[in-house]
């Protein structure tokens, strides 16, 4: 079975994240693993239960409402946490161990833009690599951008041909 890695970030765009992937997993018959990345503070706590503390209640809450979307979608959907200290190699770590063939992903915001466009474009860079599809929804520039809504494309399975 394949399954689609979502990235957990903030709530709008892990809901538009998700949606797309419910969509997706559906047309294709797929799993989805909703990834919880968790900063560690030190090395060592990599691991360990003490790498795991950062989980809030909104965290918590926000799972819920994951859950309940996927069910309307009817497709399957696993809450995997994740342990990291560095983001962007952290979520294609993830891709690679949970064997996700798509990959919904985005990064915080940087004070410096440059540097979470260099983060963005070294992780495309390392999931291409991994032979795996990226979807980070981002948002374009310029004068189309309040026309923009974020979309993936679905190709037909052989079963479905």
């Amino acid at each position: 079975m394949q399954t689609l890695m979502v990235h957990m970030a903030d709530r709008a765009w892990t809901m538009d994240a998700l949606h797309l992937a419910c969509a997706m997993a559906r047309s294709t018959e797929a799993g989805i693993t909703l990834v919880k990345m968790i900063p560690v503070q030190h090395l060592s706590w990599l691991g360990t239960e003490d790498g795991y503390r950062n989980l809030t209640q909104q965290d918590w809450d926000n799972l819920s409402s994951y859950r309940a979307t996927a069910e309307d979608y009817g497709v399957c959907l696993s809450l995997e946490p994740f342990q990291y200290v560095t983001l962007p190699e952290a979520i294609s770590d993830a891709a690679e161990y949970f064997d996700a063939q798509t990959v919904f992903a985005t990064l915080p915001k940087y004070t410096i833009p440059y540097v979470r466009r260099f983060h963005m474009w070294t992780l495309q860079r390392r999931l291409a690599r991994q032979h795996r599809r990226f979807y980070s929804l981002e948002r374009p520039t310029g004068p189309t951008s309040l026309e923009w809504s974020p979309s993936v494309l679905i190709q037909p399975t052989a079963k479905q041909r």
